[in-house]
Parts: C-alpha cells; sequence; structure tokens
C-alpha cells in the first residue's frame, strides 16, 4: 500500500536538509560561467529521483517535494533559493532555472534547481 507524505517522506526530507545537501555540496550554486558541467548543484529531477529510490511506496511527485522542502526549510531555518529572495516568499517565486549539461552540452529547456542554505554550513 503507498503513502502519502508520511513518516517516511518527512524523514527522507529532514535526512536531506541536515546531511545529504552539505556531504553533495548542493549549499553551493556555481555561477555556471564557462563551466560547461553541473558541478554541485541539485537539480529537481534529480533529488526526486533520488527520493524516488528511497521511498518506494510513496504517492509523492516531484513538485510535492519541492513543496515539502519549502515547507520544511521555513520550520527549520534554512533558506530556499536564497538568490531568488528578492522575488517573494512563495515556493514560485522562488523557482530558479539553470541548464542542465550532459556531456558539456547544455540542454533546453532549462531545469529547475534547488539551492538550500543555512547558517551553518561550511564556507
Amino acid at each position: 500500500m503507498k503513502t502519502y507524505n508520511g513518516q517516511k517522506e518527512c524523514q527522507w526530507g529532514v535526512n536531506y536538509l541536515r546531511k545529504d545537501r552539505v556531504e553533495k555540496k548542493h549549499y553551493i550554486l556555481k555561477d555556471g560561467k564557462g563551466d560547461k558541467t553541473n558541478g554541485t548543484m541539485c537539480f529537481s529531477h534529480n533529488l526526486y529521483q533520488d527520493f524516488d529510490k528511497k521511498c518506494l511506496d510513496s504517492y509523492m511527485t516531484e513538485t510535492e517535494i519541492k513543496k515539502m522542502l519549502f515547507d520544511m526549510c521555513k520550520d527549520m531555518g534554512f533558506e530556499y533559493n536564497p538568490t531568488m529572495k528578492g522575488n517573494g516568499d512563495s515556493l514560485n517565486l522562488r523557482k530558479l532555472q539553470k541548464t542542465y549539461f550532459i556531456d558539456g552540452i547544455g540542454l533546453k529547456p532549462q531545469k529547475q534547481v534547488i539551492h538550500i542554505t543555512h547558517p551553518s554550513d561550511p564556507v
């Protein structure tokens, strides 16, 4: 039986924010100038694939994962896409898109990036 936004999904989100995000250096946002790689950027479709592998029985979509992380960031003192803060304080207004590269070739259209920071992140 599949679950929706249950304990397993929330635990995945907390683990991502506190551990995986830092280990994968997703708190770093590359400038993209002249760099034809994805660097350490966290593209939402890749993050959803990771979620789907760990929460096989979940009904949550990629959009719902982004909403969950956005809400968790507010509750736990993290900043969701801080470079877009000037646009407002909603998931849609904080949308950040970057070129996704495969073998040095940029794909169109741009893909959504989730850039989450915390004051305790390494510098």
